[in-house]
């Protein structure tokens, strides 16, 4: 079975299997599929700069929440 343009191709033919049966053929549910790997990329990506920083989960929301506190508009 070829791969038309804009499908994603995996390693793991039970992976290909899976996608190919329950997201590939639906442009909405492709969509859905590519905006949470944008997710969980982010997400890697908050969790090596946290880490490497060497901060918590905690710490980073407190961060978090005092910056956003301190930028509120009067």
């Amino acid at each position: 079975m070829g791969m038309s343009k804009g499908r994603r191709k995996f390693q793991s033919p039970a992976l290909q299997y899976t996608y190919d049966r329950y997201i590939g053929h639906d442009p909405k549910l492709v969509e859905e599929y590519e905006e949470e790997v944008i997710n969980a990329d982010i997400a890697r990506k908050v969790y090596d700069l946290r880490t490497k920083a060497g901060l918590s989960q905690r710490q980073l929301a407190k961060k978090n929440w005092h910056h956003s506190v301190c930028n509120l508009p009067p």
